[in-house]
């Protein structure tokens, strides 16, 4: 099974590591915006992992 450059994985990564660069952008943003976006990043993870067990 060979994966894309741009799995959910990477484009997660890919987001830490801006988050990090951008270190001080971001310590204006709610706390509230980072749980929204783990949860949602979480769970596009979790169901592409599904769908792809699934063949679909």
């Amino acid at each position: 099974m060979t994966e894309s450059i741009l799995s959910p994985m990477s484009v997660s990564i890919g987001i830490g590591f801006i988050m990090i660069a951008f270190q001080e952008f971001f310590e204006t943003v709610s706390w509230k915006y980072y749980a929204g976006g783990a949860v949602l990043d979480i769970a596009i993870v979790l169901l592409s992992q599904c769908l792809a067990l699934l063949n679909i």
